[in-house]
């Protein structure tokens, strides 16, 4: 809950207890810290993250990490099976050829 005195600073500060962006779920008012209200936010993966307003609603956090590494680790993969497709493509050309 955000406290009466933050109130003062941010008049129209938004609730975000209980509201989920992508995988983060908002748990806590952490309060203001550089001009910002932080939020303590619970990842599906467990981990907990502080985060600004901003950030939330912005969508530059929707998670602690773990999508990101998750999207990496599919690039990843996905580009293995590029190379391995090409290599497979340059074999049956090389058949052809012969």
């Amino acid at each position: 809950m955000i406290r009466v005195a933050d109130r003062r600073f941010f008049p129209m500060a938004v609730d975000l207890l209980t509201q989920r962006f992508t995988r983060l779920v908002v748990t806590r008012c952490l309060g203001i810290n550089n001009h910002a209200l932080y939020w303590l936010a619970d990842c599906d993966c467990g981990k907990q993250v502080r985060v600004s307003t901003g950030s939330l609603r912005s969508g530059r956090f929707r998670s602690c990490g773990c999508l990101r590494k998750e999207t990496l680790r599919g690039l990843v993969h996905k580009m293995n099976d590029r190379e391995a497709e090409s290599k497979r493509i340059a074999a049956i050309i090389k058949e052809l050829d012969q």
